[in-house]
């Protein structure tokens, strides 16, 4: 593939790759600084390795699915460039037109034409053939049918400057036109292994332009699918028989230029090639630039492959996001009591983060390695499978693995699980000492506003100023006031709307499905969100009116007591006694200022 989320592979592998490499380079550098949690980290690599196999095979979950996934694709898209452009052989340009069902002109425009690239170094080779498109052939040796052939009656010795026909069972033996007889056909490969022929078969040839009739020929050879014929059905004979059979002789449907470059850089001078025919040809014909044409559609279903795949890696890598948070809060369940009492003989909380991310890195490594390898195995186990029945519908799947996808796939496996370590490293390294140390489970935390997020952020920025434990605030309590302000916005919608609307926009722009269906998706998220908070902090203002209410209009409101004391002060007073005595619910004596400001609160 050539593009990756809308981004060229070769940029993307370059970016990917600096990433990869600044990722490693830091946790070296931090592996170095802190020497004594790097071991502390790694050594329950060797002690528990069963645990580190089912870690392993857990983790590489996601780069194999991302690898088998852009290993069909390069598969596929290599597919597609075969049926497109090497399905028409060295075949750069055709001149068609004419008149009549065969759009048949005279062969005189082939003769001009030859004489045109005699003087031409951009042309490498002219032929000329009568074409009979739609035949059904009917092997009466194999007694197998094929509709949908394509008969080439080629003029005699005008194949020999597309590289002549090849033997197919013996590459050494050439092959001519000129040597068939007149009921004679050449095969090409695709053709005989349709049909299961052999030489020396008998063929009975059909058209719906000769209804009630049918033509018996023979098979002299098989030939390859090269030079005048790709890897489409087609059927090989002297033009001088499909004259016979069309009771018109001197006249032509097609003539074949092949530039120079060979049979993919031909290509890139088919603009200049058909400049200069179309001032030799007729004004009844014309050019067509068949390659050309191949490669644009090759492109564009290469365009539509890359957008599908890109959708597949994102299943693929929001999976293994989701695998790699599970297993790293269960292995931080397993050591709680171990990471608790560490705690208490000092060790800070960036020192567990530490050590939880050097022991992920050595399983992001080899997880994304062993991931690589085994998705490459799927992706040849595929091809491998589909291969032998796809080919009988002429669509043939070939290995290819592009170096770019390889080390695409490594990169975004390994900078996706590291950050996902990262992360749940920072998560479960929150815990209180006391019940880490006793096994117990970790209380709930009350959720704080939007607001006192930012006020305390507000507080830590006034506090690093300061000397006193400047480090514990720059690197644990700023980081998780920022999680925490990071997880209201996301609660609250902001973020999904924003990051949405982004994406939504990029996607039109660029026309990129990924970025529009992941913006569309984050919409409505967003919007849930916001509605759920709205509607949650309505039903919250609703309560505390209704509290309210009841407080100041029900039989034991605040205004009772005072009401009370208007009307009969020995009756308030011998129903709040506390209020009127000279002494304290403790018994304590208390001044008249004491006194009177209770009255005023009751």
């Amino acid at each position: 593939m050539t593009h990756l989320f809308g981004i060229p592979t070769d940029r993307l592998t370059t970016i990917l790759l600096v990433a990869t490499l600044i990722i490693i380079g830091l946790v070296a550098l931090l592996a170095i600084s802190n020497v004594l949690f790097f071991k502390i980290g790694i050594r329950n690599i060797p002690r528990r390795r069963t645990q580190m196999l089912l870690i392993i095979f857990a983790l590489m979950l996601s780069t194999t699915l991302l690898s088998s996934v852009l290993a069909t694709g390069d598969v596929i898209t290599t597919a597609v460039q075969t049926v497109a452009v090497y399905n028409l052989g060295s075949v750069d340009e055709t001149i068609e037109g004419g008149h009549g069902a065969l759009g048949t002109f005279r062969d005189g425009v082939y003769y001009q034409v030859k004489d045109l690239a005699s003087h031409d170094t951009d042309i490498t080779a002219v032929g000329a053939a009568l074409t009979e498109h739609d035949l059904l052939v009917a092997d009466t040796t194999s007694r197998q049918v094929r509709s949908k052939v394509t008969a080439l009656a080629i003029i005699p010795d005008s194949e020999q400057g597309f590289g002549g026909m090849q033997d197919d069972t013996n590459a050494r033996r050439h092959l001519t036109i000129a040597a068939l007889g007149v009921n004679d056909v050449y095969l090409n490969h695709t053709t005989a292994v349709l049909l299961n022929a052999r030489a020396g078969d008998t063929l009975y040839v059909y058209s719906q332009r000769w209804p009630g009739q049918r033509y018996q020929m023979h098979v002299a050879a098989i030939v390859g699918d090269s030079g005048l014929v790709g890897e489409l059905p087609f059927l090989l004979s002297n033009i001088q028989t499909f004259h016979n059979i069309e009771h018109n002789n001197d006249f032509i449907s097609q003539i074949f230029v092949s530039n120079r470059g060979g049979v993919t850089n031909g290509v890139n001078l088919s603009d200049r090639v058909t400049q200069s025919l179309n001032s030799w040809i007729p004004g009844d014909v014309h050019v067509i630039q068949v390659k050309q044409q191949g490669v644009q559609n090759s492109q564009k279903a290469e365009d539509i492959f890359s957008r599908v795949f890109a959708l597949f890696s994102l299943f693929a890598l929001a999976i293994g996001l989701l695998l790699i948070f599970l297993i790293f809060v269960l292995l931080a369940a397993e050591r709680r009591v171990e990471m608790g009492m560490a705690r208490a003989i000092g060790v800070q909380r960036r020192h567990l983060v530490l050590m939880f991310l050097f022991e992920g890195t050595v399983y992001d490594l080899l997880a994304s390695f062993f991931g690589l390898g085994l998705g490459i195995g799927l992706g040849v186990l595929l091809v491998s499978f589909l291969g032998p029945i796809l080919v009988r519908f002429n669509f043939p799947l070939k290995l290819t693995l592009q170096p770019h996808s390889l080390v695409i796939a490594y990169c975004l496996g390994v900078i996706f699980t590291f950050f996902s370590v990262a992360i749940s490293s920072w998560l479960v390294s929150r815990m209180t000492v006391v019940e880490a140390m006793r096994d117990l489970p970790e209380q709930g935390q009350q959720r704080i506003s939007l607001g006192e997020v930012c006020l305390r952020l507000w507080e830590l920025g006034r506090a690093i100023g300061r000397r006193f434990r400047w480090r514990r605030v720059l690197f644990e309590q700023i980081p998780d006031a920022l999680v925490e302000l990071l997880r209201s916005l996301i609660l609250l919608g902001f973020l999904p709307l924003l990051a949405g609307y982004w994406l939504l926009q990029q996607g039109l722009e660029q026309l990129q499905i990924v970025y529009f269906s992941l913006g569309l998706t984050l919409i409505v998220l967003g919007v849930g969100l916001l509605l759920k908070a709205v509607v949650a902090q309505v039903l919250r203002v609703v309560g505390w009116l209704v509290r309210r209410f009841v407080r100041t209009k029900g039989p034991h409101s605040r205004l009772t007591p005072r009401l009370t004391a208007r009307v009969n002060p020995t009756i308030h007073e011998a129903a709040h006694p506390t209020v009127y005595s000279r002494v304290d619910p403790c018994g304590q004596p208390w001044g008249g200022r004491a006194r009177a400001s209770i009255l005023k609160l009751v």
